[in-house]
This record gives structure tokens, sequence and C-alpha cells, in this order.
């Protein structure tokens, strides 16, 4: 499957097949090859998705995807990609991107259009799978104000389901121990 995805003869659709295999395979021998597709406009996404797979080894590059990309959808998977890794293994270094995130962004929410909503859904979701007490007070800021913006679309009542998701696992944890 890797020489596939690198041989330049290979289909867009093929290769957005072997994509999403990937994930399922738990192919850990795939970052490299994954590395270059991230260039690819049309394949970056997925495969910034199958990187979540390959571990550890993928946070120094989703960390770089997600603090320097400017599309925001591409932000946002790797932000995912980071949560799921984060969840899995626990690693303490997902962390202060996603939390620094939050914190730069709640100064500048005033309006529904201050929320780069993909984004800050799912760096909220990638919060609440690592469970960092130092996200309490953040998460708590935002969901004041969020809930005192009048939205009532589709993206805010789901960052506002995040976010309430968030504040119970974050906080769970700090009445636990």
């Amino acid at each position: 499957l890797f020489v596939l995805l690198k041989d330049p003869n290979t289909t867009k659709p093929r290769k957005l097949k072997i994509l999403s295999l990937l994930p399922d395979m738990q192919a850990h021998g795939a970052l490299p090859y994954l590395q270059d597709l991230i260039q690819d406009p049309e394949l970056a996404e997925p495969a910034i998705v199958a990187l979540a797979s390959t571990g550890s080894d993928a946070i120094p590059l989703l960390t770089e995807v997600f603090q320097t990309y400017p599309e925001s959808n591409i932000r946002a998977a790797a932000a995912k990609g980071l949560g799921e890794i984060g969840a899995h293994t626990g690693d303490p270094a997902i962390t202060p991107p996603i939390l620094n995130y939050l914190i730069e962004n709640l100064t500048q929410i005033n309006t529904s259009e201050d929320i780069d909503f993909p984004v800050l859904t799912e760096v909220v979701w990638s919060l609440g799978k690592l469970r960092d007490e130092r996200s309490i007070t953040p998460i708590e800021e935002l969901e004041e104000k969020i809930w005192l913006i009048f939205d009532t679309s589709k993206q805010m009542a789901t960052l506002r389901d995040a976010t309430n998701w968030t504040h119970k696992m974050v906080d769970m944890d700090g009445q636990i121990q």
C-alpha cells in the first residue's frame, strides 16, 4: 500500500481509498509516506486522519500542521488527530499547543464571526480526550462566552455540546482524585 501511495501513477481515488484503510490497519510505518501527502490539497485531510493511527511519532508533524496551516479543515483534522493520539497514549506533549490555541482565541471571541468553528470544536473535543486539569478554567470561560452569544446554528450547537462534554470530562477527573 505504501508503494502505491508513493507512485505518481496511482490515481487520487485509489490513494483516498488507501488512506481510508490505514487507520484501521494501525500502520505505524506510514509516517514518511503520509508526510509527503499532506502537501497535496486533495489528500491532506485524509492523510492527517491516517497520521493519527501512527501513534506518538506523528505528534510533532500534527502539531506543526495544526500551528502553521492556514486552511481551517486541515487544522481541524490535525487537532482531531492530536486528540485521538492523546486519548490512546496519554502523551502530555499534545496538550500545550491545543490548550494555547484555546487560550489565545478566548480573548477574541465576542460574536459567532470571531470563531473558527471547525478548528475550535476539534480543539475542545481533543481537550476533553486529553483530560488535563489545566484546561478547566479556559473551558469554563469558553462555555460562558458561547452561551452568551445568540446563535442557533448547527456549528454553534456542536461547539456547545463539545464544550459541555469536555467540561464534564475534565472536571470529573478532579472529583475522582
